[in-house]
Parts: structure tokens; sequence; C-alpha cells
């Protein structure tokens, strides 16, 4: 069957999806008019409280929120519109072409070369790989990203703390969950970063080193999962797409537990799906999820939704060798006893009174936020720390490499490994959509899951084409944007995210407290930065555990008063004030005497903080 004859065949079944689809469009494009003509001034309306009681009461409980929020949101709304139905038609044109390859007999790309996989698929390429996400995740982990967030401080000085006393900061013995800011933490990252802190020494690069690791370890994982789950070639371009992968870097460069989630989840399904083959992996796939517990928040609610789905899809498997299903289940179901009783405890549920709320309607928006165009291609989210300015958590040529590997899942859903990606696709945004929209952190392991519908997209595309050379145009053309992005990428993260996002990651802190080192001062006050204190001066963990347990706003480590600056300042004795430039009112109508001594800047020349002297 010729193409022509193909496409008059498709419209001749197919009218009434077509004409739905054309409507939808219609009405989509008048719509947009429509907006545009009249959209901004009827908003103003709105907003000025000329109609609908029912806007003027969102208006009351938002009036701090400007005209030009809502334009905006409007506006990405429809532009979200847009890109939902023009990928409905992409993915659609993309199944019935891929489909009409089939009828017509051209072999499967992907199949040709796990066959014969030749040099462009050797797994002699996985070393390259590695060095390429090392690259990537080792290189300036000191000053990229620019400063250190609290988060990251507290787990460092815990790590500190621990490899000299056994204790963390509060004085708590070895703990599973460590107390952190209004939250107690899974404590695993803490442990890591005992031998890089013991080594190196109490510094960013310390800190973050365990991340970086892990992140590349991840790497190596995932590409023996994807070659177990669909062979080698599939395997090393997935592989090579998380290595350059924009989300994963962001976060395996950053002193957080986040980044162990992906690892220890992959690592429990590679045995899984070797123990369909040898079932005595099974116990050690029980044992690798239940780590994966202990690593992110996210895990609780992910996991054993997984696993269930898991045991639902290969339930014949299981029940082959009955023995020991049982006994892994039941040493998983062991493992999440201890923590099932921290997660009902007050300290357990601190985060999540904190966070989580009833509201079913929020969270299936929230939901929907991790599927959008802008999202996971164009603006990522709108906090710092999780993904760059204007730069999505994938890269934009993605957007068709995903598509097409949707197309190839849809076609393909007769086979497990893609039914389990379908799982996986499903569940991954759940833990985050249940806190708030578009936190690329709590969604992490949407990395390595759309690392693999990009390299399944490739071999899709690839099957698009009949003749061998014109499939390697394609896959060369592929590997070049792939490059091109990673080098842009590149350039953007190590050069121009330090200057733009220094303050989120509380800059100025580092070169504040070195300061104060080298002065003779007897008090040095630091507002509201106890852990920046323990962290850059290396305060003496039983020193530490000893001040923290005290009740009181204010805690004092040697020379070092640190808490809110007000109470601060009604001690009068003289020396050093750290301090950020907007508490600089606060000072003055302290009535204290104070000359300014130093101003730490941010790279792109505001203040930071200001040390001042108090007589």
């Amino acid at each position: 069957m010729k193409i022509p004859e193909f496409v008059e065949q498709y419209f001749k079944q197919h009218r009434i999806r077509l004409i739905i689809l054309f409507l939808l469009g219609a009405m989509l494009l008048v719509g947009t008019i429509a907006y545009l003509m009249f959209g901004h001034s009827v908003l103003l309306s709105f907003y000025q409280g000329h109609s609908l009681p029912i806007f003027n009461n969102l208006i009351e409980k938002k009036s701090f929120l400007t005209l030009d929020y809502y334009y905006v949101k409007v506006d990405r709304f429809i532009l979200e519109l847009w890109a939902l139905y023009l990928s409905i038609l992409i993915l659609i044109g993309q199944i019935e072409i891929l489909r009409f390859r089939e009828q017509t007999g051209v072999p499967n790309a992907e199949m040709e070369f796990n066959a014969r996989p030749g040099k462009f698929f050797s797994v002699y390429w996985l070393p390259f790989i590695l060095i390429v996400a090392s690259l990537f995740r080792l290189p300036g982990l000191a000053v990229v990203p620019n400063g250190l967030i609290n988060d990251e401080a507290s787990s460092g000085y815990d790590a500190y703390a621990l490899s000299q006393t056994g204790r963390d900061q509060f004085g708590t013995l070895l703990p599973m969950f460590a107390r952190s800011f209004g939250d107690y933490d899974e404590a695993s990252y803490r442990y890591l970063t005992i031998p890089s802190v013991n080594f190196f020494g109490l510094n960013e690069f310390a800190v973050r080193l365990p991340a970086a690791l892990a992140g590349i370890l991840t790497v190596w994982v995932f590409f023996l999962l994807v070659k177990e789950w669909f062979g080698p070639p599939r395997a090393l371009l997935a592989a090579f797409f998380l290595a350059i992968s924009p989300w994963h870097i962001q976060f395996s460069r950053i002193g957080l537990r986040a980044i162990l989630l992906p690892l220890m989840f992959c690592l429990g399904l590679l045995f899984f799906l070797k123990a369909l083959k040898k079932p005595g992996y099974l116990i050690i796939s029980s044992l690798l999820f239940i780590a994966s517990l202990y690593t992110y928040s996210a895990g609780r609610i992910f996991i054993p939704l997984f696993l269930l789905g898991l045991a639902i899809l290969y339930n014949r498997e299981l029940k082959i060798k009955p023995t020991l299903t049982l006994s892994a289940l039941i040493i998983f179901l062991t493992g999440m006893v201890f923590l099932a009783f921290f997660w009902i405890s007050p300290h357990g549920m601190a985060r999540a009174q904190a966070t989580l709320g009833w509201n079913p309607l929020k969270h299936m928006i929230n939901y929907t936020t991790y599927f959008s165009p802008f999202f996971l291609f164009f603006q990522g989210g709108p906090n710092l720390i999780c993904s760059l300015l204007h730069m999505g958590h994938l890269y934009r040529f993605e957007i068709f490499t995903v598509l097409a590997g949707l197309a190839g899942l849809i076609l393909g859903l007769d086979n497990k490994g893609n039914k389990l990606i379908c799982i996986w696709l499903v569940l991954y945004p759940i833990p985050a959509a249940l806190t708030q929209s578009v936190h690329g952190g709590r969604a992490l392991l949407g990395g390595p899951l759309f690392a693999l519908l990009s390299a399944s997209g490739v071999f899709a595309l690839m099957n698009l084409m009949q003749e061998k050379w014109k499939r390697l145009a394609l896959f060369a053309g592929i590997m070049f944007l792939a490059v091109a992005s990673a080098v842009v990428y590149g350039h953007a993260y190590f050069w121009d995210y330090p200057i733009y996002s220094a303050r989120a990651w509380d800059y100025g802190w580092r070169e504040a407290m070195a300061f104060a080192r080298q002065d003779t001062a007897a008090i040095v006050k630091v507002s509201n930065a106890y852990i920046c204190v323990l962290f850059y001066t290396g305060v003496e963990p039983s020193q530490a555990q000893h001040a923290l347990q005290k009740d009181g706003e204010v805690h004092r480590f040697g020379r070092y008063l640190t808490g809110p600056l007000p109470e601060l300042l009604k001690d009068s004795v003289p020396g050093l004030v750290l301090l950020r430039p907007e508490e600089i009112p606060l000072l003055e109508r302290s009535g204290q005497r104070w000359i300014t001594v130093k101003r730490v800047l941010y790279p792109d020349g505001l203040e930071a903080v200001r040390i001042v002297r108090t007589f």
C-alpha cells in the first residue's frame, strides 16, 4: 500500500475523529483571536470590580497579586492549550505513520541494531557516556551552584557531627530521620557525606560530592536497567540522554537527598527484572526498594504504588515461585513497619501538615502541570534551585523524541515492558502533585523516565524511514541536536546561572563568615543563620549540641551569637553584626551606634550581606 492510498483509507475510516479534531482546533483558534482582541480589557474590567462578584471575592483573597499576574496566567493557559492540541496532532500522526510502516513490512530499526549492534551501538560507548556524565556533574561543585542553602549546610554539619560524636547537631544518637528546618528528613544522605567531609573538610565541595557521584552512578545503573529491559542500543541512548539531562544534572550538583531516590529505584527495578529470569534476585530487589523508601519522602508514595502495579502486571511470573515472592513481600512490609510508625508520628507529619491538604481539584491541576510542555521543555519551574531560567527540565528537541516515544509506547502496549513504562509515567507526578505544582525535586523520578522515552522515540522516528542510510542520517541529526543542546546548557549553567541564581542559593554567608573569623571582635552577631555559623566556623559538635538543646531564639557558639536580629540587638555589647541589607532599618531603630565595615556583593553587584561594627 502506498502512502496516498493509506491516507485516503485513513480519512474514510476515521472521518468522525478528524472532524472532532478540526472543530477543536477551530474553537481554539477563534478563542485565541477573541482573547487577543478583547481578553485583556475583560480581565481589567473584572480586576477593577466592575463585573462578576465571584471574581471580586477571588481578588480580595489575593489582593497582593497584580493585574500582570492574571495576564501572564491566562496567556500561559492559552499557550498550554495550543501546545496540548499540537502535541495530540503530532502524536496521532506519528502513531498512524508507524502503524503504516508496520503494515508495509518495514523492518524495525531497533531490532536490527539489537541483532547486529555494530560500532554505532557498541557497549564500548558506555565509558564515554560516563565521562560525559562526570564532566557535567563534578567540575566546580564548590562554586556552582553559587552559594549554599540551609538544607545543604545542615546535611554537611550533621555529617561532621555524626563522624565526631555519633550524634547529629541536635544530639540525637544515630538518627534515621534527622531534624532539619521545620521537618525531619531521611538521614541517608548525611551518612553518605561523612567520608567526603572527613577527607575534604567542612565545605561546599564535600557536601555536594556524594550527590554528584550518585548522579554518575545512576547513569550506569540506568544503562544496566534499560539493557535488561530493551537491549543494548536503547540502553546506550537512554544512558546518554540521562547523562546530559538538565533535570538530572541539576540535582546531581546539590547536596540534598533527592538524587538518591532515582538511583535506588533503578537498582530495585533492575534486580526485579533480573528476578524474572533468576528468581533469587527477588529478595535483593525487595531490599533495594525498602532502601529507596529511606532516601527521599517522594518515595513513600511512589514506591508502594509502583510495586502494586508491578505485582499486578507480573502476577503470573511471581506465582511461579510463591515462596520467594512471599518472602520478598514479608521483607518489604517489615521494612515499612518502622517507616509507618514514623510517618504517623508528630515528627513524621510535620512537613505533611505544612504542605499537604485534601483538595482533589487542586491536586488534579497540580498533576497536569508535570506533563506541561512549559514545565518539561520551555520554562521549568519558578524555583531557581530546581531549574535554570527560561529552560525546561528537558531539552527542546526532546519534544519530538518524547512524543515519538509515546507513540511507540501506545502502539506497543501488548508488551509488558511498555506497560511498565506507562505505570511509571502515570505515577511519577503523584508525590509532587499532592504538595504543589512544577516542583522538579519531588518529581525527579521523571528524569530517567523521560530519558527512556526519548531513547525509545529515536528508534520510533528511525522506523519512519525505509532506507538504512536515511535512518542513520536521522540518528546523526538527533545526536547533533543533543550535543549542541548540551553545550548550550553547559554554558548557561556554568556561566550564566551562578550570576542570576545567587540569591536563591543564599550567597554571601561564606564570604561574610570568612571576614568575621579574621576579625578580632569579642562578639559576632549573625542574623537568622545559625547553620552558617556552625558550617563555616566548624563549631565543635558537642558545643553545638549543648547550645541547640536549650530553649530560646538566640544561640551562642563561642563568640558567635545567632538568632532574630531584634533579639540580638537587645544586647548592646560592641562587636560585629552580620545581616541582610533589608534588615538595616531594624538596626537603625535599635539606637545603637554603628559603622559599615564590609559589604558582600552578589555577582550582579547588588548587596548580599552587610557587616557592621557596633559601639
